[in-house]
């Protein structure tokens, strides 16, 4: 009975081990990505009407992440028209290795927008 638990507990260890962590954050750099682009989570294309909605879903993502740091004086983003800062963002983000998509998303619109 003692070696059948010890070989039940060894099968499960590796399962553990490899388990992604948690999620805490809301939207991924791959997730924001797709959504710049007008895709579904799936990778296929949005309809027209969807495109925009979700582009401007993006952008809107962007701007509050760059007013966030502005409000704790850690970027100014004056004169910076939203749809520029989102075109940065869409930028920086397609340069970027998949695996740095598959955190959140806020730190590298940050690094975007030069704050």
């Amino acid at each position: 009975m003692r070696t059948f638990a010890c070989l039940a507990l060894a099968a499960l260890l590796p399962l553990s081990a490899h388990a992604a962590p948690a999620r805490t954050w809301s939207t991924s750099g791959a997730e924001l990505l797709q959504t710049l682009r007008g895709q579904l989570r799936d990778g296929s294309a949005m309809p027209e009407a969807g495109t925009a909605q979700a582009r401007q879903r993006a952008q809107a993502y962007v701007m509050g992440i760059a007013d966030g740091l502005a409000a704790q004086g850690k970027c100014d983003a004056t004169g910076v028209l939203p749809h520029e800062q989102a075109a940065r963002v869409f930028e920086a983000l397609q340069a970027l290795p998949a695996e740095r998509l598959q955190g959140p998303a806020a730190p590298l619109v940050a690094a975007a927008l030069a704050c």
